[in-house]
């Protein structure tokens, strides 16, 4: 996905549309990309220009400027990369690093933090990913251990006497749901798969995947004491 996004960002670089675009910006923010050009911005230099550049490309992000939320993007790329090769492995995919990275982007106080702001930006989006992280642990330890006392994930016979109450249960969901959910079920408690997989596997956050288990586990439950 970040190759895709840095060949994309240099193609538009190469183009009259991001002259126009960068005009625009100029004229926007005239003391701040004098001496700028679009391909300088690919990899900036110099501690106090770039602060001030990246904080008007910061500003025009927040007010929906695509091609500035891009333009930032690939000035990030190497530390966002960073990101995913040590929260890859935990579960977190380049598209989801970038989802955090956006969020904090959108949500960056200029006026509080108007400086470093490329090793702002990429601190910020650090937490969100320790603490998602961190949830995701807690939800799957959750779900393993309880599963795990549970008789019917180690005895095929229990499983079968519990179909029914399986299917009512991803029958009770929503028609968008239901499939997802069984798939999910059928990876995790007939295959053995991981949540990391799974989640990967289905585009869902390692979060989402673990509450819907979670959430499957307990309307079983419910509907076989009924």
């Amino acid at each position: 996905m970040f190759t895709q996004l840095e060949n994309q960002w240099f193609l538009w670089s190469q183009s009259l549309t991001a002259r126009k675009v960068f005009a625009v910006w100029d004229d926007a923010h005239p003391d701040v990309f004098a001496g700028w050009d679009v391909e300088s911005l690919r990899e900036p230099q110099g501690s106090y220009r770039t602060d001030r550049m990246q904080a008007a490309l910061v500003s025009l992000s927040q007010h929906g400027d695509q091609d500035a939320i891009s333009t930032l993007t690939v000035q990030l790329l190497p530390g966002l990369r960073k990101l995913v090769r040590t929260y890859g492995p935990r579960g977190q995919t380049s598209q989801e690093v970038l989802s955090f990275f956006y969020e904090t982007l959108v949500r960056h106080k200029l006026e509080k933090r108007p400086r470093k702001i490329a090793a702002n930006l990429l601190l910020d989006t650090k937490n969100k990913l320790y603490r998602q992280n961190l949830r995701v642990e807690k939800e799957q330890d959750k779900s393993e251990q309880g599963f795990a006392a549970d008789s019917f994930e180690n005895s095929v016979v229990e499983r079968i006497c519990l179909h029914n109450d399986f299917k009512k249960a991803i029958d009770s969901q929503s028609s968008k749901q239901r499939q997802t959910t069984a798939l999910l079920a059928f990876g995790k408690w007939v295959m053995g798969e991981d949540i990391a997989t799974l989640a990967q596997r289905h585009q869902l956050s390692a979060t989402a995947t673990a509450t819907k288990l979670w959430r499957l586990k307990t309307a079983v439950r419910q509907i076989a004491a009924a």
